[in-house]
């Protein structure tokens, strides 16, 4: 018994070359992708030329770009993948928890340039207020803010501004002295009066904490009081009249705790 010849009608030869056009734009589809992927990912193509970082800065570069591209991993589990060699990895644009890492650092900004394939960090550190040092121990640079970003030696002298802080209290970099801004902000504003006057201030000290109490020694043994919370009314005018009148002499104490008085002995 002969078998029947399979025919291929002309409807049936347009749909098996249909399924042959269909699977080799799935192969080639893939093929691309995969390509693609290899390009993206693992060729050289896509790395960046160049990253550099810009600003003034005491830091090394190689720890401001880890630290920067460190911050960038948590913000995306993908870039962990790319790698901080690929442009990709990289956007435009401020990092902010970089400061948590490295205090000294006040700002970052990334340019990055897709086309050049260049990443350019600018930085900006944390300018020194003055010294804040633990009485009889360690020293600490702040900025404006009062905050702790830098170890200091023990200084001495006038050029800097000196806190000591109160007996028993830590600190260390990282840390906002007093934990209150406006408390602070006071004691820098009522230093700056007192060397507007033309006083030389040795050293501010934190007196006492709970009672809001603090002082400044000056250079030439003269000692005034203060509180926290107030501020006394222009502090530079008022030293410039007590000095015409000869009343800062060493030995003598100002006592201005309480609101627009003078105490003096």
């Amino acid at each position: 018994m002969k078998k029947k010849r399979r025919e291929f009608t002309p409807a049936k030869r347009k749909k098996v070359r249909r399924l042959l056009i269909l699977w080799a734009c799935l192969f080639l589809g893939i093929g691309g992708l995969a390509a693609s992927f290899y390009i993206v990912i693992f060729s050289d193509v896509p790395k960046a030329r160049h990253i550099a970082v810009e600003g003034e800065w005491l830091l090394l570069e190689t720890d401001i770009i880890r630290e920067a591209a460190a911050s960038l991993k948590k913000e995306s589990w993908w870039r962990s993948i790319l790698g901080e060699e690929h442009i990709l990895f990289w956007r435009s644009g401020e990092i902010r928890d970089i400061r948590a890492s490295l205090p000294k650092v006040r700002s970052a900004f990334v340019r990055r340039s897709i086309q050049k394939r260049t990443v350019i960090i600018r930085i900006r550190e944390e300018e020194a207020k003055g010294v804040w040092c633990v009485p009889e121990g360690r020293c600490f640079v702040f900025n404006e803010e009062g905050a702790l970003f830098a170890e200091a030696p023990r200084v001495s002298g006038y050029l800097i501004t000196k806190i000591i802080g109160e007996e028993g209290v830590p600190i260390s970099v990282g840390d906002e002295v007093l934990g209150n801004k406006e408390w602070f902000q006071n004691i820098r504003e009522i230093i700056e009066g007192v060397e507007e006057a033309g006083i030389q201030v040795k050293a501010a000290r934190m007196t006492s904490r709970e009672r809001k109490e603090w002082s400044i020694e000056t250079a030439k043994g003269v000692t005034f009081l203060f509180g926290l919370e107030e501020t006394p009314l222009h502090i530079r005018l008022l030293l410039e009249e007590l000095e015409k009148e000869k009343q800062v002499v060493p030995g003598r104490v100002f006592d201005f705790r309480v609101p627009e008085k003078i105490y003096i002995r």
